[in-house]
């Protein structure tokens, strides 16, 4: 049997919540679910679906704010590396937004 060695590659998944999951919900999924696939051989690697902030369908799901800053979400995302697979679970979304 021919063995190719080869991972799954995720292209693209995230949150499409229509505005029903809170921002604080989504961190919370990313904070489990990224640090998972971290641990994963057979996953080759992956890519949050980063909605436009102001996007309906994705608002919570947003790395990026209007002015291009990171959100909570895309701190989280930006601190998992190969030294650090579990991220920076001390991120917390701003309740000043």
């Amino acid at each position: 049997m021919l063995s190719l060695n080869r991972g799954v590659l995720l292209g693209a998944y995230g949150d499409i919540d229509k505005n029903k999951h809170k921002p604080a919900a989504v961190l919370a999924f990313m904070k489990d679910v990224v640090p998972w696939m971290e641990a994963q051989d057979w996953i080759a690697g992956y890519a949050w679906f980063s909605f436009n902030i102001d996007s309906p369908p994705g608002t919570s799901s947003a790395l990026f704010d209007l002015k291009g800053n990171l959100t909570a979400c895309g701190k989280f995302y930006r601190s998992v590396t190969p030294q650090n697979s579990k991220g920076d679970q001390s991120i917390v979304i701003d309740k000043a937004k």
